[in-house]
Parts: structure tokens; C-alpha cells; sequence
């Protein structure tokens, strides 16, 4: 946690000098670096493990990172608190509110996902302020079958996010650090592509309203440092199989399970990987 601490404010920090020296060949690369990073702090990262309190043994240490997590990334803890259970209870069926199996990438997004993706900063704050205000949607409410303590939570959520986002963006101002309070607020919606990616590897194209973690979730073998990035979420099975166990666990957890099922059921191939998501 120290050293995605570091790679953070770093990232940060040297993204702010770039832009400050009106370093333009800079500015791209390291914002870009900064953006991937920061993306890997969220439920695609490190703030799915704070959620199911496997980083620490701490559950209060757990909460206030998995909060801190959902606030540099725009993500509301409420929404997640409510729909990731289900997830688990449920995977891939009608009642799974992270159910994205079929979902496929459009070629169009490609070039947001790297970039700055305009559309998922508008629309993550459409959402928060629509939920700020107390709207849930109904048809989401009635699908799920919310709690009036659960939608509750969604809202304060909402209402947190915003509340931190722009404390911080307007003491930055303040202090005549615009630019970056700038790069704070975007940097969530920078280079989304290598998250969204595996995001979406996690399940797709697999059996749907099955009860066996092997048939609705996948492991892909990664680069260490990917997976190190990633909090190991890509050992997704053994994850769905025994949610307890350390993110640090998983890789073992995972060659002991090959090694007594005698089944290689992991995704190492990079052109697997493609298929999956673009050819499908």
C-alpha cells in the first residue's frame, strides 16, 4: 500500500510540474501515467479489496481506505456497498447488478478509453448529483429490491463524493493550485482502457445463472507488476471461490488449486484475451 501511495502522489506531483512548466510533450505522457494509476485505485483495483477488507486485518483500516479509494476515483462507496454483495450472491444472473457478460466495447470508446473520456466524467457526475438529490431510479429499486436503509446509503455516498471533490478542488483554488485541482477531478476519466479491460475479462462470454465460480468468473495469468497494480483481482475464481482470502494470497491460492484439481482453467494467452473482448 505504501509504495501505490507513493506511485500515486508522485504521479500527481509530476504531472502538476509538467503543466506548470508548460511542458506540453510532458503533460500527455505523464498525465496519461497518472490516470492509470489512479483508475487502478478503484472497484477495478485496490478498492475492491479494501471492500471485502482483505488488504488489512483492520476492518476500520479497511473502511477508511476503501472511502478513501472511492473519493479519488468518483466512485460511490453507497452504490458499491449495495450492489457488490448481490454480485457475489447472485453472479450473472437476473438479479446481479454488475452482471456485464455480454457487454462488448465499441470500437468508438477505444480512443476515450485511452484518452480523456469526456462521456464517463459527465456522466459520473450526472449521477452523483441525481443521487445527491435523493434519485434512485425506480426501475433499478424495484429490479434489486432495495432497501429504503440501502438507497439511503447510495444517497450519502453520492453526497460525500462531491462534498471531498470539491473541498479539495476549491481549496486548491485557493491556493492557486488550479491546474491541479484540474488534474485530481479528470484524472479518474484518463487512460480508463487497461481497467475497463479487465474489468470486463473477469466474466464475459461466461455461463450465466451458474452456481460454480469455474463456469462465472475467470483468472487471467498477468505481468507481475500488472497484477501487483491490479490487487491481484485477477485471480477472479479463487476470489468468487473463498472471498476471504488475502488479495496477497490469491496467486498462491491459485497454483495450489490448479495443483490439486489437475485443471489449468487460467487465461495466460494474450490473443485469448483479445478475443474475449473484441471478438465476441
Amino acid at each position: 500500500l505504501t509504495a501505490r501511495l507513493v506511485l500515486s502522489g508522485a504521479s500527481l506531483w509530476v504531472t502538476w510540474l509538467t503543466i506548470s512548466s508548460d511542458s506540453l510533450i510532458l503533460i500527455i505522457p505523464t498525465l496519461w501515467l497518472t490516470g492509470l494509476v489512479i483508475n487502478f485505485w478503484g472497484w477495478a483495483g485496490i478498492g475492491h479489496e479494501f471492500f471485502h477488507s482483505t488488504v488489512f486485518s483492520s476492518r476500520r483500516l479497511n473502511r477508511f481506505f476503501f472511502t478513501f479509494a472511492a473519493i479519488i476515483t468518483q466512485s460511490n462507496p453507497g452504490f458499491f456497498t449495495v450492489t457488490h454483495p448481490r454480485h457475489h450472491r447472485k453472479t450473472l444472473s437476473p438479479v446481479d447488478p454488475e452482471n456485464q457478460s455480454t457487454v462488448r466495447i465499441p470500437s468508438w470508446q477505444i480512443p476515450l478509453l485511452l484518452s480523456f473520456n469526456v462521456f464517463s466524467f459527465l456522466k459520473r457526475l450526472r449521477i452523483l448529483f441525481l443521487n445527491s438529490a435523493g434519485h434512485v431510479p425506480n426501475e433499478f429499486v424495484t429490479k434489486f429490491k432495495l432497501s429504503s436503509i440501502e438507497i439511503q446509503q447510495i444517497v450519502f455516498g453520492a453526497r460525500l463524493i462531491l462534498l471531498v471533490q470539491s473541498s479539495v478542488f476549491l481549496l486548491l483554488t485557493l491556493l492557486d493550485k488550479i491546474s491541479l485541482a484540474v488534474i485530481v477531478l479528470v484524472a479518474p476519466h484518463v487512460n480508463q482502457f487497461t481497467t475497463r479491460c479487465l474489468e470486463l475479462l473477469q466474466h464475459k462470454n461466461c455461463k450465466i445463472d451458474s452456481s460454480s465460480p469455474f463456469e462465472t468468473t475467470r483468472t487471467l495469468l498477468l505481468p507481475r507488476f500488472l497484477s501487483w497494480l491490479y490487487s491481484n483481482m485477477n485471480f477472479h475464481t479463487e476470489h468468487h471461490l473463498h472471498q476471504g482470502i488475502p488479495y496477497y494470497n490469491l496467486p498462491k491460492a491459485s497454483d495450489e488449486l490448479v495443483a490439486n484439481t489437475g485443471n489449468e482453467y487460467r487465461v495466460s494467452s494474450i490473443n485469448e484475451m483479445y478475443e474475449i473482448l473484441f471478438s465476441s
